[in-house]
């Protein structure tokens, strides 16, 4: 163990004295994580995805969905998607297929009542 402490003592006394090297230690690490970061700082903001179209059904009267109503159509939903309302699902479907929406949301018209009954 001793030889193992003074062979680690000799090689961070003999990097210290030696300034280039202390400088690749140090400095190499720094810039290498400024490079990452200046890299991939492109793909991790939100203004590099475009907002996704959803489609959106809406056959429930209670209560419930018009609480998601007036979530799904806050100012914070609005930011981060658009909405497209259709009267029908076949209408969401065909524009699902066509290309229209990146997804559906249906809330069939027995949705509040399920909820309030636990199913």
């Amino acid at each position: 163990m001793n030889k193992i402490v003074s062979i680690a003592f000799f090689e961070i006394k003999k990097n210290v004295r030696d300034i280039k090297m202390l400088l690749l230690l140090v400095v190499t690490p720094i810039i290498t994580i400024f490079i990452l970061g200046k890299s991939l700082d492109a793909f991790l903001t939100m203004e590099s995805m475009p907002t996704p179209l959803v489609g959106y059904v809406n056959h429930d009267e209670g209560n419930l969905s018009d609480s998601f109503d007036s979530f799904i159509k806050s100012n914070e939903i609005k930011d981060i998607i658009e909405i497209l309302e259709y009267e029908t699902q076949e209408e969401a479907a065909v524009a699902l297929e066509k290309g229209n929406v990146n997804c559906i949301i249906f809330i069939n018209n027995n949705f509040s009542k399920l909820l309030t009954d636990g199913n």
